[in-house]
C-alpha cells in the first residue's frame, strides 16, 4: 500500500506542476493563443491543446508554444491515467484487507478522542 501511495502522491504533484506550467505558458503565449484559450473551461482547454498540430519545421513562437502546450497536456492525461489506476488498485487492496472495517473504526475513535 505504501508503494501505491508514493505513486499517487508523486503523480498528483507532477500533474499539478504540469497544469501550472500550462497556465504560465498561456500568460506569455502569443496574443492569438492568449485571447482564445484562457476563456475555456479546463477540460476544453486541455482537449484543445491536445489537438494542436505543429509542423516539424515550424520553429515560430506560436508553433513552439502550441507544441509545448500539447506536450504538457499529454503529460497531464498520462498522469491522470496513472492516478486512476493507482487509486483503483489501492481501493481494491484496502477493501480486501482482513479486519479493515475494525481498523478504520478504531482509527476514527482514536482521532475523535484526541479532538476532545
Amino acid at each position: 500500500m505504501r508503494a501505491l501511495r508514493v505513486v499517487t502522491r508523486s503523480a498528483t504533484k507532477a500533474r499539478t506542476q504540469a497544469l501550472n506550467q500550462i497556465n504560465h505558458l498561456l500568460v506569455t503565449a502569443p496574443e492569438d493563443l492568449r485571447e482564445r484559450l484562457p476563456v475555456l473551461p479546463r477540460r476544453e482547454l486541455l482537449a484543445t491543446c491536445a489537438a494542436f498540430r505543429v509542423r516539424d519545421d515550424d520553429d515560430s513562437l506560436p508553433g513552439v508554444t502550441r507544441l509545448a502546450l500539447r506536450e504538457l497536456t499529454q503529460r497531464v492525461d498520462q498522469l491522470e491515467d496513472e492516478l486512476a489506476l493507482a487509486k483503483t488498485r489501492l481501493s481494491r487492496i484496502t477493501a480486501a484487507a482482513p479486519g479493515n472495517h475494525r481498523r478504520r473504526t478504531r482509527c476514527r475513535q482514536h482521532a475523535a478522542a484526541h479532538r476532545r
